[in-house]
């Protein structure tokens, strides 16, 4: 018989054991043997003459030489060069660089055309308005039409020599479009009239921008090493990218991703006009008799009875 006090006492607690939680390395230290071999061994104690038969030795051969097959197989068709992918490639190859042929062809068809337009109509306006062939010029000029030459700096960035080596493992030592925005933006607040970088002219409507590991200038991408060449006072353009959030960026460059950094200045530049060029605003010029050119053809539609 239990007294109440002996019905509330709560009953022992199990000591739990220390290494309970390390079930996994407990089987490993007391069960070392694979549960198939200690079956297996345990066999041949109760029978030392027991061998597998003939028919499961066949089995177990024929089993193995499946798998070398299929793993031969596999290495085979891995490493040997699949001709139907490699000349669709090729292919591909050669489609991408005749059009990319074909569009070289028209961009410079199309800078030409540019120029001549350029120069038609400069020549028309010395006769009949100088004052807008003047800003006619100006405005060729600012945005990036027509070709300049003069006074100026080049800022010459490069990749660090590892990254030449190998870019995909020192990505972080190649020149990004970033470092390239900030030098062009130097150079304007130094006061540059023209900007150019590899060749490529900086218009109004161009622009600076990254795609992956390819760096694009107005849409066309350029190659290391990279030269910013600016036009434009050559004391002023100097301190502006030696001084300021330029010049820190370039020693930080320098000093921490081993980028090479050039400045050198020159007393004559030339920069090349834009090579792609999209009109977007129009305006019609007044005649000497008060109307623009619209009306004057409206007119002489009129006289030839072509508009009612």
């Amino acid at each position: 018989m239990t007294t109440p006090v002996e019905e509330r006492r709560p009953a022992p607690a199990t000591t739990p054991r220390p290494d309970a939680s390390m079930t996994l390395l407990i089987q490993v230290m007391e069960n070392p043997l694979d549960p198939g071999y200690e079956a297996m061994t345990k066999r041949r104690r109760e029978n030392p003459d027991w061998r597998p038969s003939r028919t499961s030795r066949l089995l177990i051969f024929l089993v193995a030489i499946a798998i070398g097959a299929g793993l031969a197989i596999s290495i085979s068709s891995l490493r040997s060069p699949a001709s139907g992918r490699n000349a669709a490639r090729a292919l591909l190859v050669e489609q991408v660089t005749e059009r990319q042929q074909v569009q070289d062809d028209l961009v410079a068809q199309n800078a030409e055309l540019s120029a001549q337009i350029l120069e038609l109509s400069s020549a028309e306006l010395v006769l009949t308005d100088p004052a807008r062939r003047t800003e006619l010029e100006q405005l060729a000029v600012v945005s990036g039409i027509a070709p300049v030459h003069g006074p100026g700096i080049v800022v010459t960035l490069n990749d660090s020599e590892r990254a030449q080596d190998d870019p995909v493992a020192f990505g972080a030592e190649t020149v990004q479009a970033g470092d390239l925005q900030i030098v062009v933006n130097a150079m304007w607040a130094g006061g540059a009239e023209a900007i150019a970088v590899n060749g490529t002219r900086l218009g109004a409507n161009g622009g600076i921008r990254g795609a992956g590991q390819a760096i694009l200038v107005d849409r066309v991408t350029i190659s290391p090493p990279y030269e910013v060449v600016a036009i434009g006072p050559r004391d002023e353009l100097t301190k502006a990218v030696a001084s300021g959030t330029a010049g820190q960026h370039l020693d930080l460059l320098r000093v921490r991703y081993g980028i090479g950094v050039n400045v050198t200045g020159d007393a004559d530049l030339r920069l090349p006009g834009s090579l792609t060029t999209q009109l977007r605003y129009a305006e019609a010029v007044e005649t000497s008799d008060g109307h623009t050119g619209d009306q004057n053809e409206s007119n002489e539609s009129n006289e030839r009875g072509d508009i009612p």
